[in-house]
């Protein structure tokens, strides 16, 4: 496995990287009920902003996705009532500078034969990175959740003591994935840095 990752960040992923995104990275990392590349696509044009890329020697081999969700899908969400796999373009809420929002990660996916803490941590960190280019725009970020069902992100998650909100039905756990502290003057994450 080489050690020569490239990333690209949130903001400057294409149609044509999120289309082969859907089409190679989704198949090999999820069940096939919940792939849709329509609904994919249409979660993308809202705002091109919420994908980022991983790529060892120029391959595709990993991804993560950050969405804005509305108050009412958070709510739900929250209160296990919500079925994060069908998250539909009405479930997200457009980037306004001045408001607050949670942002839910929906998906971190690293090819089988790419997963390893680096490369979680690489995506991870971009995730980050992104919160503070929003925060330049005064967009304010209270939180940053995940469902995690990848037991190796998931025991990244325990390591650093981020903080469990609840379960879906199946006993996946939510978490956030931030820990109190401030980022900038005018940004913080509420819960904290991611």
């Amino acid at each position: 496995m080489s050690n020569d990752y490239t990333i690209i960040r949130f903001g400057d992923v294409t149609i044509e990287m999120m289309r082969e995104l859907v089409e190679f990275i989704d198949p090999r990392c999820f069940p096939p009920e919940h792939i849709d590349l329509s609904r994919d696509l249409k979660l993308f044009e809202l705002d091109h902003q919420m994908v980022c890329l991983l790529y060892s020697q120029r391959k595709m081999i990993g991804y993560a996705q950050l969405l804005p969700l509305k108050e009412s899908t958070i709510a739900q969400m929250k209160n296990g009532n919500f079925d994060c796999s069908n998250i539909l373009p009405e479930h997200v809420a457009a980037f306004i500078s001045g408001n607050h929002y949670t942002l839910y990660l929906n998906g971190i996916a690293i090819l089988p034969e790419h997963r390893c803490i680096r490369a979680y941590m690489l995506l991870l960190d971009e995730t980050r990175s992104f919160c503070l280019r929003l925060a330049e725009r005064e967009v304010v970020i209270d939180d940053v959740w995940a469902f995690v069902t990848n037991k190796k992100l998931s025991n990244i998650l325990k390591k650093r003591k981020f903080r469990k909100i609840n379960e879906n039905e199946d006993g996946v756990p939510l978490y956030s994935i931030s820990d109190g502290k401030v980022l900038k003057s005018h940004f913080y994450i509420r819960g904290g840095q991611i």
